[in-house]
């Protein structure tokens, strides 16, 4: 299967075991965590692997199949300027929460956060 061809039901069939499976990892280890710094984590994590990704289809001289190449570039922008945007508005979430909601107990060692947080 190819990520093009997912549907929007699947892509809930989806999210839904994921949700399912870290639940059965993690129990209720989120009501210890600071839940947005791991949800920022997970976009940062995100944009390196969609450079990683843009980085390899570069090395291996992969070409999209558009008619206009600099449009997959644009595309690639579009969706890291898209995390950019989650980014910012994951931040200005956070500041509208009470700071008893931001404990992080069971948030370990976080890069960069634990050392600046």
């Amino acid at each position: 299967m190819r990520m093009h061809e997912v549907t929007a039901d699947q892509m809930i069939e989806w999210l839904a075991a994921r949700y399912e499976a870290g639940r059965e990892e993690y129990g209720d280890a989120h009501l210890h965590r600071y839940g947005l710094v791991d949800v920022i984590e997970e976009v940062l994590d995100a944009i390196n692997i969609l450079k990683l990704w843009a980085e390899r289809m570069k090395a291996e001289n992969i070409r999209p199949s558009l008619e206009d190449p600099e449009a997959y570039e644009r595309l690639v922008d579009q969706v890291l300027d898209g995390f950019a945007d989650v980014l910012f508005l994951i931040r200005d979430l956070d500041a509208h929460i009470p700071g008893r909601a931001c404990s992080d107990e069971q948030g370990g060692h976080r890069v960069w956060w634990s050392e600046e947080g």
